[in-house]
């Protein structure tokens, strides 16, 4: 009998199960937040799949094949992420969202340029002590990469416990607009590095300012056709499909005009989580189902997400000096991160220093800093900023994650 060839199905349904098998392992015994339990098990996994292959076992050929054959960066940025951002924008308290604006606002784009820069500059200095060639703008190709928190493991630390709500949401609000942010940065720098002669200011500021104002106007326009089926059609059956065609064919939409597709789901899932606040008390249909819905959405991409993280330590092919490198960047960004943070909240409040360190630890890496990085083409360079990002998505998720709510609760920002 020939081998049978593998389709998209097949690898979806594989990684489905997969995560399944890590999410029940973890509700049973790790009892952590499910996504930080899953990825947890799931790079318990992939390195006794490494010691066994090094003893003689022969799983990591066929763990490898099946790895390899996942396109993470294109999973991730051109599927779940319009998903994740749009689910995520629904399940913010927007009334709080609206009270810590300017703090978002500041911390999202300034603080993720600033923290990009410190980052790449950090990385320059660090790299080339060591005697690892980088020029500066590979640097801040790094930085940007490293620079997008993700609120995924963060919400959860905090969704059980009795959180400031002001500090929730202005930890959800700059990882769900920071994204936006670093993407345009990191795609700058990509043509900056990687199509030489092409890149210029002038060129660069337009490409900006497109991205931008183009991602919140197609936004816009998406929120407003989903509020418009939201008040007019009562079956939540169609409510749900309807924003399943706008989320896919909108971020599709962005990527045919040049938008960014990222800004556009944040700006149609808070419009209609807007929309939400003032249907609640009318007639309609209560929106209980698609809220439901999109939370299960969101808990499910983001523990097939991490599981996929936790299984790429296969693909990454190790290198102990790379490691070490890595290793020694993790202060670089930790301090990037507070004083571009501290220099943010410092026009804003007198307790910037407690602020800062607590929204330091609470700025997670995720998937859109590994998808950046796999994204990237074959070449040294990708060799060094993947062993960094997966190093810094690992220390972050695994660290900062589990202990969270414990530092937070030092902090006082997180009641016993």
């Amino acid at each position: 009998m020939n081998n049978p060839t593998l389709d998209f199905f097949d690898y979806a349904a594989a990684i489905v199960s997969v995560t399944a098998l890590f999410a029940y392992a973890n509700h049973r015994w790790l009892r952590l937040p499910t996504s930080l339990g899953v990825m947890t098990i799931s790079i318990v996994a992939a390195t006794s799949i490494l010691i066994l292959d090094s003893l003689g076992v022969p799983l990591l050929a066929v763990a490898s094949r099946f790895v390899d054959a996942i396109d993470f960066d294109r999973a991730l940025m051109h599927g779940a992420l319009s998903l994740l951002l749009f689910a995520g924008a629904l399940q913010f308290d927007f009334d709080d969202l609206v009270r810590q604006r300017w703090t978002i606002l500041s911390l999202s784009s300034i603080g993720t340029l600033l923290a990009a820069a410190l980052t790449g500059l950090g990385c320059w200095a660090l790299l080339n002590a060591a005697g690892i060639g980088i020029d500066i703008v590979q640097a801040m190709l790094l930085g940007a990469i490293i620079a997008p928190t993700d609120a995924v493991a963060a919400i959860m630390a905090l969704r059980n416990s009795r959180s400031d709500p002001a500090f929730a949401a202005t930890v959800s609000g700059e990882s769900m607009f920071n994204d936006p942010a670093a993407l345009v940065l990191f795609l700058l720098l990509y043509e900056a590095e990687f199509v030489p002669g092409t890149f210029a200011v002038g060129d660069a500021v337009g490409i900006v300012v497109f991205q931008v104002c183009g991602g919140i106007l197609l936004g816009a326009i998406l929120g407003q056709l989903g509020r418009h089926v939201r008040r007019h059609v009562r079956d939540s059956r169609v409510q749900i499909l309807a924003t399943l065609a706008i989320v896919m064919g909108g971020y599709d939409l962005s990527t045919w005009i040049d938008t960014s597709g990222p800004l556009a789901m944040v700006t149609a899932g808070l419009l209609l989580n807007r929309d939400f606040k003032r249907v609640e008390s009318t007639s309609a249909a209560p929106p209980h189902d698609l809220s439901l819905f999109w939370e299960v959405m969101d808990e499910i991409l983001n523990a097939c997400l991490f599981a996929l993280i936790g299984l790429e330590l296969i693909a990454l092919r190790p290198d102990p000096r790379l490691l070490i490198l890595a290793i020694a960047m993790l202060p670089v960004s930790l301090i990037a991160r507070y004083a571009s943070v501290r220099m943010c909240l410092e026009p804003m409040t007198a307790d910037a220093h407690r602020q800062a360190v607590a929204l330091t630890w609470a700025g997670i890496r995720g998937g859109v800093s590994v998808a950046l990085a796999l994204g990237l083409p074959d070449s040294p360079l990708r060799e060094q900023i993947v062993h960094v990002v997966y190093v810094s998505v690992l220390f972050s998720v695994l660290a900062q994650g589990v202990t969270l709510k414990w530092v937070l609760h030092k902090l006082g920002y997180v009641a016993t």
